[in-house]
């Protein structure tokens, strides 16, 4: 008996264009401008304390660099436009500040993760990322523009 199966649609798009690789600096550089205003929140300047702020955004960057590429943060129809890029983005934030709070409870890295520290890693990471990213969008939208495409 033949059965069909349905796909999520869901398919990896990792950074494949100029635009998508700067796009991934940007957050990677937003990841750690939101590692370091939480530890400057905590009294710690990520530059005085670099092994720990290293401990600090590894989990998040591991999750991010698993699941962004998986909910398409950098197709190219995500890059260039606004309402697509925050409707991945919010979510998916949420689940990539989650996955690394899971990632950061454990024995491998210090710090616990709480549900009040899920809720503000969601909260003021969309302030870091949420800007940059639709800067970015801007960007890409003008560059494309302007190159006649």
């Amino acid at each position: 008996m033949l059965r069909h199966v349905r796909t999520l649609g869901v398919r990896p798009g990792l950074p494949a264009s100029p635009a998508a690789a700067l796009v991934f600096l940007g957050d990677l550089f937003g990841l750690l401008l939101f590692i370091t205003w939480g530890l400057y929140a905590h009294n710690l300047r990520a530059w005085e304390v670099p092994v720990h702020t290293a401990e600090t955004l590894a989990p998040f960057l591991i999750a991010w660099l698993a699941i962004a590429p998986l909910i398409g943060l950098y197709r190219s129809q995500t890059l260039r436009s606004y309402g697509q890029t925050l409707t991945i983005l919010l979510p998916g934030w949420a689940v990539i500040a989650f996955v690394g709070a899971l990632i950061r409870g454990t024995q491998l890295f210090p710090g616990g993760a709480g549900p009040v520290f899920v809720v503000v890693n969601v909260i003021f990471g969309l302030v870091v990322l949420a800007p940059w990213r639709i800067l970015a969008v801007a960007a890409v939208r003008h560059t494309s523009s302007a190159a006649g495409g």
